[in-house]
């Protein structure tokens, strides 16, 4: 998560945003990584819905083991997918949220930005 930190501090610079920048991007990244985990759990059967939710609200409390429950769960590779797709959907979502309030510059810089963005992101298979 740090490349996805360090994607939506870049973006944050772009747009000149002046409030705490760190925060944004650390709360912006848990919605991020609870929207995926909601998605995730959706697409299992509801009797499999219904056995994570109860280890995951027994244990919601700490990371290592929710990471653990979605590991019974769910291979790593569902899981990066899952975050990956979450975070690209939320960063445009945001940027469509703000454009008019961005002015021509800043638009430049952010379709640059998410061109080398693009560049960087391996391609899944």
């Amino acid at each position: 998560m740090d490349d996805a930190k360090s994607i939506i501090l870049k973006i944050l610079d772009t747009i000149d945003y002046s409030d705490d920048k760190e925060r944004f991007a650390d709360e912006f990244l848990q919605s991020v990584q609870l929207h995926a985990l909601s998605n995730l759990i959706q697409s299992l059967p509801a009797d499999r819905q219904n056995e994570i939710k109860e280890e995951l609200t027994k244990n919601s409390n700490s990371p290592d083991v929710v990471a653990g429950v979605l590991k019974k769960y769910f291979s790593e590779s569902e899981i990066q997918q899952s975050v990956q797709k979450e975070a690209q959907d939320a960063v445009s979502d945001y940027i469509k949220t703000i454009n008019n309030s961005l002015s021509a510059e800043q638009r430049n810089n952010i379709i640059k930005l998410a061109g080398e963005i693009r560049q960087n992101i391996p391609q899944s298979a």
